[in-house]
């Protein structure tokens, strides 16, 4: 079990030896070999690597914070794909309403700017 170079049979012999060893032993090989088929697939995914994983803390005065970036595939199933982009539509109309307002205020702003700038020069 091999995965782009990482050996995940520790992982999935670690899980193995969470069985009692008395229901172990009752296990025929075909067993033992179907087990490890259901649980690898579960080990495996936990073990992706990200392109970028940075993470790190921000000690402040009062509190410390944490950051996370991970850079990566998207390897998610269609269903999560879908249900993130139902949440990123309704931000991208409210960006535009944002920017559409923060245009017309920069514009007043520039146009009384220039306004007391001729008056005083």
């Amino acid at each position: 079990m091999e995965e782009k170079g990482i050996n995940f049979q520790n992982d999935v012999d670690n899980v193995l030896k969470n069985i009692d060893p008395e229901i172990f032993k009752t296990f025929s090989p075909i067993q033992i070999s179907e087990i490890k088929k259901a649980i690898y697939p579960h080990v495996s995914k936990k073990k992706k690597k990200h392109a970028v994983d940075v993470r790190g803390t921000i000690p402040l005065i009062f509190i410390r914070l944490y950051f996370v970036i991970l850079v990566g595939i998207d390897q998610r199933s269609s269903s999560m794909k879908i249900k993130a982009d139902r949440r990123l539509k309704p931000s991208i109309i409210g960006n535009i309403i944002f920017l559409i307002f923060f245009l017309i205020f920069m514009a007043g702003f520039a146009f009384i700017f220039v306004n007391i700038y001729n008056k005083w020069y």
